[in-house]
């Protein structure tokens, strides 16, 4: 999967490209110093974590639908 941000547009977006060369797209919100989809995925990478944000991107969930499960596991 290719990961692409980029910060010329408002919102800054992630674009997104899986293997089968399906695309996706989200806004990347305001979250602090460092970059939190950047963390995100040097975490997920590192740890082998397949089935978290990216990875079920990957997989080809929408970024509204893995949001929302994300949103919903920290509400808990």
């Amino acid at each position: 999967m290719r990961i692409e941000r980029v910060n010329r547009a408002s919102p800054k977006t992630l674009f997104i490209t899986r293997t089968d060369s399906t695309r996706a797209e989200a806004p990347v919100p305001k979250k602090g110093p460092l970059s939190h989809d950047g963390m995100r995925v040097a975490v997920e990478q590192v740890l082998c974590v397949r089935r978290s944000f990216f990875g079920l991107l990957a997989e080809g969930r929408r970024p509204g639908e893995v949001a929302s499960l994300t949103s919903a596991d920290h509400a808990a």
